[in-house]
């Protein structure tokens, strides 16, 4: 078992702190306990041939059980091609890629990169298949987007592309060329179809997939997002934290050393894996807390988030888990939540960087299970009725006619109703019934009926907000123009979600978050799927030079809708960030890629944090009804 790392660089176009970046990696490693002949760094000047060699090499030595970081700082690009690439897509799909020191040139239409779908065939799919850990760190524009699927047509943005025409190195697989033919494969295995099954890697990406990064003045020095994850990394040395726990922080630096909201760091994969380890944490019940000068606290987005008055939360230091004693919400709006303390002249020391989490003891207004075992005793729902009882959402309802979910087992199979309003909920669905050993269907049941109470309490919420302000304008695009409320999207149309500011400036800072809830209630963050966590920034991207406001279309194909059926579009507008992927449950695999918080700051960079505690935060949803046509 053995720590591992590949450092590449490439110092092109202008970036001159790359070698503080590669010092500054190194030493962190090495603090970490990577040995430092087990640090091996891409030879420069750096190719495609010898970036992609380098890649190769680590997959070769890597051995199950080992820990890999593969860090890469430099110039990421983006490009068309002069017609379909190796018959894998169009010309009118962007590719994202890394740009090496030598033998690449737009100028000269000279392609030399390594394509987004190469590092996800050699890192996603090959690496992922030798080693359960990987870490992957992206300093570079467009980072977001280095490692998609195949079908990923590309992501729209502020993207001015190179053309390039196919280089023939792509047209006949050569010594180093990948094996076009695999790929195909690997998006199929991603997608959930058949084939082998690999770990996910975390990715930490400066940037967006539409974005740049950037490096602050003086020259030479280390870019914003390394010195900022470089910093978390030393900050919490030696406490058990994961990075869906540290990301916040990393990213508040990150604009704080830089001075721009522009540059937003994401993380792609399990948050809940911990840093540069296997283990997991759990964050799907935890909350950031905002912690006034007065000791204040305060969670925001409350009643979105399924808060309710009464509910019981445990206050803990994040990462080192020492406890601070136990709260009470003792007041909920839309848009916050406000604890009081069970001993409110209880003191803690926290230390630069740290902040406190709460974590849902539990709530008040859990939703009731009836538990019916339709072949006699059962040991599976033996199982799920200990489950009920460790789950803050759920509780196990002694009389059928009063619980909302109902779960009956026979023989091991375990089938999931709603009962009343929640039928609506739960139509049939390949979800509805779970087949399995006697114990795998429970974490899925729990998962489940969890997602569901979350979904219920967001649809609810939503419903007692007011609509935008006429200025914000919020609409579901396709092919044919709008999709009006209680409109059909035909088959093979393309979607986008268009969010637009119309005044010459904007009054505030609005944040618009895009949620899909369907017809079997489970609801995802859709700006989320693609690492913008936050959601759209209207401010910021006005500030970007669009005199008319129009900022941002978010573009996903029809297939990221979750059902086949009966579809709701929520457009959550905001004056703060609310963060509402903690709704995007998605798979098994994911359990611990929920976060239910809203990470706001530490006390590293505690920007606008007493503003969200003392100013008032609006919500605006706007909901926008259809279905898709049956094929």
């Amino acid at each position: 078992m053995t720590k591992r790392a590949l450092l590449i660089a490439s110092s092109v176009h202008a970036r001159m702190g790359i070698d503080s970046d590669m010092e500054l990696m190194t030493q962190c490693l090495l603090e970490y306990g990577f040995e430092k002949g087990a640090i091996a760094v891409a030879p420069r000047p750096t190719t495609r041939a010898s970036i992609l060699s380098s890649l190769a090499a680590l997959i070769e030595r890597t051995q199950p059980g080992d820990t890999v970081v593969v860090y890469y700082t430099g110039h990421g690009g983006v490009a068309r091609f002069n017609g379909p690439l190796a018959g894998l897509a169009g010309s009118e799909r962007v590719w994202r890629y890394l740009v090496p020191e030598a033998g690449h040139s737009a100028k000269d239409n000279r392609f030399g990169g390594v394509l987004d779908v190469e590092l996800s065939h050699l890192l996603g799919t090959q690496l992922s298949r030798k080693c359960s850990n990987v870490t992957i760190i992206l300093e570079c524009c467009f980072a977001g987007g280095m490692m998609p699927r195949l079908a990923d047509e590309g992501r729209r943005g502020f993207l001015d592309p190179a053309r390039f025409d196919i280089p023939d190195e792509f047209r006949v697989p050569g010594e180093l060329a990948l094996d076009w033919s695999r790929l195909a494969e690997d998006s199929m295995v991603e997608s959930g179809g058949s084939g082998v099954q690999r770990s996910q890697p975390v990715i930490l990406a400066a940037t967006s997939a539409a974005r740049l990064s950037y490096e602050t003045p003086p020259n030479g020095q280390a870019a914003d997002f390394t010195r900022a994850l470089v910093g978390a990394l030393r900050r919490h040395r030696g406490d058990r934290v994961s990075w869906g726990e540290l990301i916040p922080e990393i990213r508040l630096q990150t604009q704080f050393e830089g001075q721009r909201t522009s540059q937003r760091p994401h993380l792609i994969g399990p948050r809940g894996r911990v840093v540069f380890g296997t283990e997991t944490v759990e964050l799907s019940r935890q909350f950031d807390v905002l912690v006034g000068p007065e000791g204040q606290l305060r969670l925001l987005a409350g009643a979105i988030h399924g808060i309710h008055v009464g509910d019981a939360f445990e206050l803990v230091v994040r990462g080192r888990g020492q406890r601070l004693g136990g709260a009470r919400v003792g007041a909920v709006e839309l848009a916050r939540a406000d604890l009081v303390a069970e001993d409110p002249s209880a003191t803690v020391a926290l230390e630069p960087g740290e902040s406190p989490v709460a974590l849902l003891r539990r709530s008040t207004r859990p939703s009731r299970v009836a538990l019916e075992p339709l072949s006699g005793p059962s040991r599976t729902l033996e199982t799920l009725d200990r489950a009920l009882t460790d789950s803050p959402w759920l509780k196990r309802s002694v009389e059928p006619d009063g619980a909302t979910f109902r779960v009956a087992c026979d023989r091991g199979r375990l089938r999931v109703e709603g009962t009343g309003a929640a039928r609506r909920w739960l139509p049939s669905s390949p979800r509805a019934e779970l087949a399995g050993d006697v114990l795998s269907p429970v974490p899925w049941v729990v998962h489940d009926l969890e997602a569901l109470t979350r979904a219920r309490a967001f649809v609810r919420a939503c419903a007692e907000a007011p609509p935008p302000p006429p200025e914000v304008e919020l609409a579901v695009m396709t092919d044919a123009g709008p999709l009006m409320d209680g409109g059909m999207l035909r088959s093979g149309q393309s979607i986008r979600f268009v969010a637009r500011y119309r005044r010459a400036r904007p009054a505030n800072h609005l944040f618009v978050s895009v949620v899909n809830v369907g017809l079997d209630g489970r609801a995802c963050c859709l700006n989320a799927q693609l690492g913008n966590r936050g959601g759209i920034n209207l401010f910021a991207e006005w500030e970007k030079g669009n005199p008319e406001g129009d900022s941002f279309e978010m573009s996903w194909a029809e297939e990221v809708l979750r059902r086949p059926t009966e579809e709701s579009i929520y457009f959550v507008v905001s004056s703060a960030e609310l963060e509402l992927d903690c709704l995007d449950l998605v798979d098994l695999e994911a359990l611990d890629d929920e976060h239910a918080a809203t990470p706001l700051g530490s006390r590293a960079a505690p920007v606008g944090t007493l503003t969200k505690l003392s100013a008032p935060i609006q919500i605006w949803v706007r909901q926008i009804r259809f279905t898709l046509e049956p094929q």
